[in-house]
């Protein structure tokens, strides 16, 4: 419950936020990769964002994304399908103009939610399907180009989920265009 405590008023104020200034809407390309205490695996998928650029400084950001399926590799050698199912976030966006504002360097910190899905084979010889998720605060860094009027083409890495537990990061290539 005080997770949500923390996320509501912070959607709220996100909504506020993007209702100002320099909307803008995105789509990457990224390569995710996944790592449990007794497996890992490495997967491509698709990320959609939606976000608000309150001044050149700031712009507050919502994403969703998920991957194709892939295999995850345990620990005990066995061999599951896997993927993303879904992963949403939310966060902050700072940002710092070059080149007459060609080029902007930045640094995301935000709160990210992912769902996993995974099929393989127990020790009985039987079909499972596995459903898991995990949460916490994402981290990341990138760079936006401007190549054509309102069209920019983005590069970035993000640590999505870093816990004791698992590790969600992902390096995205894609488009962003702003909407005024």
């Amino acid at each position: 419950m005080k997770k949500y405590a923390l996320i509501v008023p912070f959607a709220l104020s996100t909504s506020l936020a993007m209702a100002a200034e320099q909307p803008y809407f995105g789509v990457d390309y990224f390569g995710v990769s996944f790592s449990q205490d007794d497996g890992e695996f490495d997967s491509r998928g698709i990320r959609l964002k939606l976000g608000s650029e309150i001044n050149q400084y700031f712009a507050a950001e919502l994403h969703v994304a998920t991957s194709a399926e892939d295999t995850l590799e345990t620990d005990r050698g066995d061999e599951w399908d896997a993927k993303l199912a879904y992963l949403y976030g939310m966060g902050v966006r700072g940002q710092f103009p070059l080149l007459n504002d060609q080029v902007r360097l930045y640094g995301t910190l935000g709160y990210s939610y992912a769902s996993f899905d995974a099929e393989g084979v127990s020790q009985l010889n039987s079909r499972v399907n596995v459903s898991d998720s995990d949460d916490g605060v994402s981290l990341g860094f990138g760079l936006d180009v401007s190549a054509y009027k309102n069209w920019f083409v983005n590069v970035d890495y993000t640590s999505y989920i870093n816990s004791n537990a698992s590790e969600l990061n992902a390096a995205s290539v894609g488009v962003k265009y702003k909407l005024n």
